[in-house]
């Protein structure tokens, strides 16, 4: 499964006021957990995150069935 993915946690930041959705402000909703490190994150970088990763599986994919991976 890789060296990573038992480090992969997400913790929900649960005092968030209801305002920050209802006015799209942007703030941390939580903290991403890899490898012994943490970051921030809002819930647009949360989008983007998994926007970007589900990029890289399809492209993998992709190469994959091209015969493109050596």
């Amino acid at each position: 499964m890789g060296k990573l993915f038992g480090t992969i946690d997400f913790e929900v930041n649960e005092t968030i006021a209801e305002k920050y959705f209802e006015n799209h402000e942007a703030p941390v909703v939580g903290k991403l957990h890899i490898n012994g490190k943490t970051f921030d994150v809002t819930f647009p970088e949360l989008d983007q995150i998994a926007r970007t990763m589900k990029n890289a599986k399809d492209t993998v994919t992709r190469k994959y069935k091209m015969g493109m991976m050596y």
